[in-house]
């Protein structure tokens, strides 16, 4: 089928090159460069295949944000509809429904007091954002609000409703295709009852059906996409000290939801046992479970018999299984196709094959990237693909009828890349033994034997969760590794996406062993001379924020400076700060034990740079702020505080620009790498 592909063209999308031209930088990349609006992002495709949505940089090399773009794939000729943002709202997520309809995301700027709103902010005044999520029609002229939490809060202070608007109170669960041409199945929160409510939204008229409502105790879990039924339901309750979960299933014969032990255990094993989908022909559930072994694997449970089967339907035995890719077409509705695991990148195992052969056919015609299937129509005749890398800024192309590949795109046209090196994935030996996985990024062009250069150990955020070998849209990696950086991202024991042996070596290890793993990789950089001995920092944001602050503290450590970026300072201010779901704050809140940094700011041995938005309600700057009027007068300590920065992404060109402008100050300066 593919023996015969047309040459890659570029389909006329209206967004004109003259915007942009590629620049071909010789050595670091501008700035400027990577902190613009990306030309072209989160492109998704109608399952009829009709139009294609994106957020765009409308204004070109100006834009401070960026608008939704809507292109009708049956008219070449016609210029794409674009929404721009006004001066007080930005988009930060649009992507395509059915029905004509588009859905998008915006945010606001708010001030004003939120304390108790949902584990947010602090008393007194907080700088936060409030969020909108709209179901637009594809000409983009008329904005939907499908969650009126006004409209529920009559006679409720100007306040309270502004604290409901803090995080987005609803979302789509299902897109009930392609059988359901026109409803949606939505999950809202009331505000009257503080439930979660799960509905049928009608595209077209704007009605309701109400399916379900989560208790105190239950919630549910997976929903049919064939017609909404609710398979199962996750029950918690505390008992015997401990949090105890529960999976309710559905009997397909009664509709009664009863307790299956397989899926049961407490919170002190903390095993996944996630229900991911239905297989309609023998009734038995896809389950992602570390059970059975260190990696998470996929499963085929029987609800009839309340047994798994004897061997994993997927496994891949060094990574774990992240998903199972079920079809959304008619001639294919919810069959399996492939599964997904993680390795440096999460990748699809095709069971299909045609979609193996789309997935091989780009691997073969742009080598050296990650190729992800985003979209499809229903008839397969589109397929919508990315391809990215961590040296790769994201590009994106339309497969038509099986033969013709267009090239839609480049997000960063105006990136020279070839200062910037691949990365890969290794692993090093803790002191202890145990393994670590990390991701090594080489300054381009740099080879064994070459004299050693500077590094950054960057641990991630979370502290449950990990990184990816792609493309990296903060920027950090490819402005580091242009400017000659080694870049070491250890995925450290507390890592999640491992194995569950590294995950929960991490518990009540903050500062400790977690610490060491930093270390330990620091070192293992030294010995294979990636790095110079004195020539180290450490670099991290959230949790590695937190694991800067560490190592600035820690007596006898490799590095020479650190830079802390929105990170923990005090473990005893941590707080509800890890999600908007209380069971994970709790989960997650009682493994946070270990060396407090701000119990020993007075052991502060180098340079210190701290960077920190105040609009940030994840890691009040409260805590990089009296970090730093503790250490101040100790060592060359500087504190950003960057303005309306959030703590997660999207931020805007400014906020990047001014994070990575004082980054390579403080690298050139003060720490003199």
């Amino acid at each position: 089928m593919f023996h015969s592909l047309k040459k890659v063209s570029r389909i006329g999308l209206g967004l004109a090159s003259i915007f942009f031209a590629n620049t071909a930088l010789a050595g670091s990349i501008p700035v400027d460069d990577l902190a613009r609006v990306p030309l072209l992002d989160s492109v998704s495709l109608s399952a009829d295949g009709n139009y294609l949505v994106a957020l765009v940089a409308a204004d070109g090399a100006v834009s401070e944000s960026p608008a939704v773009s809507v292109w009708d794939l049956n008219d070449d000729q016609a210029k794409p509809r674009i929404a721009k943002p006004d001066s007080s709202v930005e988009f930060i997520g649009a992507s395509a429904l059915k029905m004509g309809q588009v859905l998008t995301v915006a945010r606001k700027p708010y001030s004003g007091e939120t304390y108790g709103c949902d584990g947010e902010g602090t008393r007194g005044l907080t700088h936060t954002y409030t969020y909108k999520l709209f179901f637009a029609d594809r000409k983009l002229k008329k904005f939907k609000d499908p969650f009126d939490i006004r409209g529920t809060l009559k006679g409720r202070g100007e306040a309270t409703i502004r604290c409901f608007e803090i995080a987005v109170r609803g979302s789509i669960r299902s897109d009930l295709l392609p059988l359901d041409p026109e409803n949606v199945v939505v999950s809202e929160f009331d505000a009257r009852t503080y439930r979660i409510k799960y509905k049928k939204y009608n595209l077209r008229t704007g009605k309701t059906e109400l399916l379900f409502i989560d208790s105190e105790e239950e919630s549910a879990g997976l929903i049919d996409p064939r017609d909404a039924t609710v398979w199962t339901r996750s029950k918690v309750y505390f008992d015997n000290g401990e949090f105890q979960f529960e999976t309710l299933v559905r009997d397909a014969t009664t509709g009664n939801y009863d307790v299956h032990d397989k899926f049961t255990w407490d919170s002190s094993q903390r095993n996944e046992i996630s229900v991911v989908g239905r297989d309609e022909e023998t009734g038995k559930l896809y389950v992602i479970t570390d059970q059975f072994s260190d990696k998470a694997s996929v499963y085929m449970y029987d609800p009839a018999t309340r047994e798994y089967d004897k061997d994993p339907a997927f496994a891949h035995g060094r990574y774990e299984a992240m998903d199972v890719i079920l079809g959304r077409s008619p001639n294919d509705f919810n069959q399996l196709l492939g599964f997904v695991y993680g390795g440096e990148v999460p990748r699809a195992y095709w069971l299909d094959p045609y979609f193996d052969s789309v997935q091989k056919t780009f691997e073969k015609i742009l080598p050296d990237t990650n190729i992800s299937i985003i979209d499809y129509s229903h008839d397969r005749s589109k397929v919508l693909v990315r391809s990215s890398a961590s040296n790769v800024a994201p590009s994106y192309y339309l497969l038509t009828d099986g033969s013709q590949i267009k090239k839609l795109g480049d997000s960063a046209p105006w990136i020279d890349t070839s200062s910037v090196g691949k990365t890969s994935l290794i692993y090093y030996d803790a002191r202890d033994g145990l393994s670590i996985p990390a991701l090594l990024t080489l300054p381009a062009g740099w080879e064994k034997g070459d004299p050693a250069p500077p590094a950054i150990v960057m641990p991630h955020g979370g502290p449950w969760s990990r990184d990816f070998a792609d493309w990296d849209p903060t920027g950090w990696i490819q402005f580091l590794t242009s400017r000659g950086y080694t870049v070491l991202q250890p995925q450290y024991r507390g890592s999640e996406g491992w194995g569950r042996q590294l995950w929960l070596a991490g518990d009540k290890e903050w500062g400790q062993k977690m610490q060491d793993d930093k270390d330990d990789g620091a070192d293992w950089l030294v010995a294979n001379g990636y790095a110079g001995a004195d020539r180290m920092a450490i670099f991290g944001y959230s949790y590695g924020g937190f694991a800067a602050f560490a190592a600035s503290v820690r007596k006898d450590g490799p590095f020479q400076c650190a830079i802390a970026g929105a990170g923990v300072a005090d473990l005893t201010r941590l707080g509800r700060l890890w999600s908007d779901n209380n069971l994970q704050r709790y989960l997650q809140g009682r493994t946070v034990k270990g060396m407090n940094p701000m119990e020993n700011a007075d052991e502060i041995a180098m340079p210190i740079l701290i960077l920190h938005g105040d609009r940030d309600v994840r890691v009040p700057i409260s805590h990089s702020q009296r970090f730093y009027g503790k250490v101040s007068d100790k060592t060359k300590a500087k504190l950003v505080e960057i303005e309306d920065m959030p703590h997660s992404l999207p931020w805007t060109p400014a906020q990047k620009k001014l994070m990575l402008e004082s980054i390579d100050e403080f690298l050139r300066t003060d720490c003199q790498l």
